[in-house]
């Protein structure tokens, strides 16, 4: 289980290693934790949640989801919409 502030860092991390990256990296302490309770959010969300990949898992044997770097570094040779940084 990754933490969405985890998540943030390792975006954070992938931006600053881009070749072309800003002067100035970006400061991953600024991706602070906010509780539930503090996110201000009209709806309840769930403290935890995840994806049970066993089924999918079975059905596509051979099968193994790509890591949160290679996902993120996916994303960002693979932009859709409008480019990075604008």
């Amino acid at each position: 289980m990754l933490a969405r502030t985890d998540f943030g860092h390792a975006v954070v991390d992938a931006l600053n290693a881009r070749p072309g990256a800003t002067a100035k990296p970006l400061d991953k302490a600024l991706i602070k934790p906010v509780t539930t309770s503090n996110a201000g959010q009209a709806a309840l969300r769930p403290l935890d949640s995840g994806l049970k990949l066993d089924k999918l898992s079975a059905a596509l044997p051979g099968w193994k989801p790509r890591t949160v770097k290679q996902a993120i570094d996916d994303w960002l040779d693979n932009p859709m919409g409008k480019p990075l940084g604008q």
